[in-house]
């Protein structure tokens, strides 16, 4: 039975990994197109824009604000990926969930934001994030990947990935095999 679960668990983390893989390829084909954009005052004003919304997504996740973070989405919806998952979400529906559901962090910072214009209307944004919840002994750190596209005038997410090293994962998921038998 024990080598069975441990059989499920790797499967889980090399499906999680492959899923990963293609992600980052999708996102690399996506982001080639940009990559021949040459540097010029509209992608450094389009990147300056992007920088400013990510640090008032951060303001608004620290301070708790469903309905601002709600308003940075796309009103049309938007795209979760991530952990072998692809997902649609209207607006409407996580609106909904944003102002009055959810629970926001205990502490929140970006790390190593990188920004890729891709048009002038759409900029990639790549990195890592620390999302803190007092109920846990350590902050998680978490990948982020997010696609910014102008929409009424204003930047807004249109594709969202965020996800944890499965490794740093391994002890909770195995914990978790071992006392579900």
């Amino acid at each position: 039975m024990v080598y069975q679960s441990a059989n499920t668990t790797l499967y889980k983390l090399r499906a999680f990994m492959y899923g990963y893989y293609f992600f980052i390829l999708f996102l690399c084909f996506c982001i080639a197109p940009g990559c021949a954009l040459q540097k010029s005052p509209s992608n450094d004003q389009l990147v300056a824009e992007a920088q400013a919304f990510m640090e008032g997504y951060a303001q608004d996740l620290r301070t708790r604000d469903g309905t601002a973070v709600a308003a940075r989405y796309n009103r049309s919806g938007h795209y979760m990926l991530g952990a072998g998952h692809k997902l649609f979400i209207s607006y409407d529906s996580l609106r909904v969930e944003y102002e009055e559901r959810w629970q926001g962090p205990d502490s929140f910072e970006w790390q190593d934001l990188s920004y890729e214009p891709i048009s002038s209307n759409a900029i990639m944004v790549l990195g890592k994030f620390i999302w803190g919840n007092d109920n846990f002994e350590e902050p998680g750190l978490f990948s982020y990947s997010g696609l910014l596209v102008r929409q009424d005038g204003e930047l807004r997410i249109r594709v969202e990935d965020y996800s944890s090293d499965p490794m740093s994962m391994k002890e909770f998921i195995c914990e978790s095999d071992s006392t579900a038998g």
